[in-house]
């Protein structure tokens, strides 16, 4: 349909659906902090995970679209994020620092995991989906400086 077959694709899409899951499940991580946070960094901390999970969301819907335009099926419940996500699931965290460390350790899954979804669009010519992911890759890049450097 966009110039690519689905044998190309396939890999690809089933790559895809794995960071789709990875991000959902971060995404829901990300609320949790920002609900249960306590403590002397709390302003700061609360809109910053905001900020964090709103990105995300919306990163959610392009990745999820740009598996049906490559004519395959998005994740779509909980129960099948939380089966193909590497991303596990953080309850009951109020404490800033640790909802920090664990958000940088989900960032260096999912870096990992969308440079090796980079390599697979290029190597089947889907500029679009490796552009996707470069920039999803910079915006990750950056959050995991930013966090390491505040923990530091």
């Amino acid at each position: 349909m966009i110039g690519l077959s689905l044998e190309q694709t396939n890999k690809l899409t089933n790559e895809l659906n794995k960071i789709l899951a990875d991000y959902s499940v971060f995404y829901i991580n990300l609320r949790g902090y920002h609900w249960n946070l306590k403590g002397q960094k709390f302003l700061e901390l609360h809109a910053e995970f905001e900020l964090r999970y709103d990105a995300i969301f919306l990163r959610i819907d392009e990745v999820a679209e740009r598996v049906r335009m490559l004519s395959a099926t998005p994740l779509h419940s909980y129960s099948s994020f939380l089966e193909h996500s590497s991303v596990k699931e953080h309850t009951n965290i109020s404490d800033g620092v640790d909802a920090l460390k664990r958000i940088v350790e989900d960032l260096n899954l999912m870096i990992k995991k969308g440079k090796e979804i980079i390599d697979i669009a290029s190597e089947i010519g889907d500029d679009v989906t490796e552009d996707l992911m470069i920039g999803f890759l910079k915006e990750d890049q950056k959050t995991l400086w930013m966090y390491s450097s505040y923990l530091a």
